[in-house]
């Protein structure tokens, strides 16, 4: 719940409030992996945590080197991860996906991170267990590899930053911000 109205907030403009409840559902998520760390899905959930709190830095809030570790945070999270149960694609997803954004949010971005992501990702992919709306990602990050003129300048810092994954986040918050707005007006 504290997830959906974080994301609410965000896809309103509410940046400061969105902050508020991603730090309260990071400390959360901390709390419990901390009390059981041999439980996979608490570490993953933290994993997520550190991720969102990451995107927000660096969409919501311009603070580049805040999100670089938080992405950081994730990804040694999402390392251990993987490592352990290998044939989780879930995971697999998940460590590609953590050094897509800790590759991108390097200025310039950190090749060796996103030809790691692209590796995973095209592995999954060729062993069939990469999700079909996952697929565009293959292309996205061809494309930020080969194209160092991808990036586009942030209005707020003059940091470069790409496209990525984060559109569809975006997007996502948007439509959910706006199904609350409807079913609000209904009631």
């Amino acid at each position: 719940m504290a997830d959906q109205a974080a994301e609410s907030h965000l896809a309103l403009g509410a940046t400061e409030s969105a902050f508020r409840h991603y730090e309260k559902l990071l400390d959360r998520h901390k709390r419990l992996a901390q009390s059981e760390p041999e439980r996979p899905d608490y570490q993953r959930n933290l994993s997520v945590s550190h991720s969102k709190m990451g995107d927000l830095y660096y969409e919501g809030l311009g603070q580049v080197g805040k999100a670089r570790e938080a992405y950081q945070n994730a990804l040694g999270i999402r390392e251990r991860l993987a490592q352990a149960e290998p044939e989780r694609a879930d995971y697999q997803r998940d460590l590609a996906i953590s050094l897509w954004r800790v590759g991108e949010a390097e200025n310039p971005a950190d090749i060796k991170f996103l030809k790691r992501a692209l590796s995973i990702l095209k592995s999954l992919k060729d062993g069939g267990r990469l999700a079909t709306t996952d697929e565009g990602m293959i292309p996205e990050l061809k494309r930020l590899i080969e194209n160092p003129d991808y990036f586009a300048t942030d209005y707020k810092s003059g940091y470069q930053r790409p496209a990525g994954p984060r559109r569809l986040i975006v997007f996502m918050a948007l439509l959910a911000a706006l199904l609350i707005l409807v079913v609000a007006w209904f009631l």
